[in-house]
């Protein structure tokens, strides 16, 4: 009697202990399961937004290079403009210094010419 009971009771005990890991199993397997596709998911996940991260990238990229390329372009047209003006004033300014160095050599041959002609009349 009280050893069957004991016996029975164990047993009991035993198949509930059993069912509990059975159970626990499934439980673990089961979040085993929706760990990997959590982290399947966080993967995929992953990898779009470096894809995305990687299309915007690009895409600014592109934009800068652009940006870069006509800023480029009006650097040198500014510099070609700056140059040509340039050049301008100097030819300018080499014309007018031309001018007034002959002008100024003009003045010193009339001022010499009258001087002979003076020492010419005073001496004649």
């Amino acid at each position: 009697g009280a050893r069957e009971r004991e016996l029975g009771s164990s047993n009991r005990d035993w198949r509930a202990r059993v069912a509990a890991a059975a159970m626990h199993g499934r439980d673990s397997k089961a979040l085993s399961e929706e760990l990997e596709a959590a982290r399947r998911e966080a993967v995929a996940q992953a990898a779009e937004g470096r894809m995305e991260a990687e299309a915007l990238l690009a895409a600014e990229n592109r934009v800068l290079r652009r940006r870069l390329a006509t800023q480029t372009a009006r650097d040198t047209k500014a510099l070609d403009d700056h140059i040509e003006y340039a050049r301008a004033q100097a030819a300018q300014r080499t014309a007018a210094e031309r001018i007034h160095m002959q002008a100024q050599l003009d003045a010193e041959n009339r001022h010499w010419d009258e001087r002979v002609r003076r020492a010419r009349t005073a001496g004649g």
